[in-house]
Formats: C-alpha cells, sequence, structure tokens
C-alpha cells in the first residue's frame, strides 16, 4: 500500500468520523428539543394539577358552606312543619269546641 493511498484511507476515514459527528450532533439536538418540549409538557401538567387542586378546594369549600345553610334551611322547615301541625290540631279542637257550643246554642234555643 502506498503512502497516497493510505493518505486517501484516512481523509475517507476523517470524512466519514466528520459525518458521524454532525449526525450525532443532530441527534443531540433532536434530544434537547425533546428534552425542552418534555419540560414544557412537565409544567402544563403540573399547571393542571395545581387548578385541579384549586377546584377541589373550592368544591370542597362550597360543599361545607352549602351544606351547613342547606341542615339550617331543613331545620327551619321542620320547625315550620311542627307549628303547622300544632296550629292544624287547635284548629280541630276550636272546630270541635265550636260544633259543640252550637249544639248547645240549639238546644237552649229548642227549649
Amino acid at each position: 500500500m502506498t503512502e497516497k493511498q493510505k493518505e486517501e484511507i484516512l481523509l475517507t476515514l476523517v470524512d466519514k468520523l466528520d459525518k458521524n459527528i454532525e449526525f450525532t450532533k443532530s441527534i443531540d439536538d433532536k434530544l434537547n428539543k425533546n428534552i425542552e418540549f418534555t419540560k414544557s409538557i412537565n409544567d402544563r401538567l403540573n399547571e393542571n394539577i395545581e387548578f385541579t387542586k384549586r377546584i377541589h378546594n373550592s368544591v370542597a369549600v362550597i360543599e361545607e358552606e352549602h351544606g351547613s345553610k342547606l341542615g339550617a334551611l331543613f331545620d327551619g322547615y321542620k320547625a315550620n312543619s311542627e307549628k303547622l301541625d300544632n296550629i292544624q290540631h287547635d284548629i280541630s279542637n276550636i272546630y270541635s269546641i265550636l260544633n259543640k257550643h252550637e249544639d248547645q246554642l240549639y238546644l237552649l234555643k229548642s227549649n
């Protein structure tokens, strides 16, 4: 093998090595872009998680506040219902007394 052939082989190898280095750099650039893209997705996911936590907390607060208010409303409804029941009972007693008085008046008038 002549010196010139050796030189040509070396130049070819160096050229292939340069191409390989360029290819490796392009792969490295693509990997870095993918890493950045993954980081941006991760950031968005963390934002969504935080947003979901805030919504969950808000719903919990609303449930707590409205739950106690609904409890108070039902207690008020129950108290009103009991009062109405008592009033209806009193009215029934008054009607029976009224009927009794009507009967007594009829008897008094008929004598």
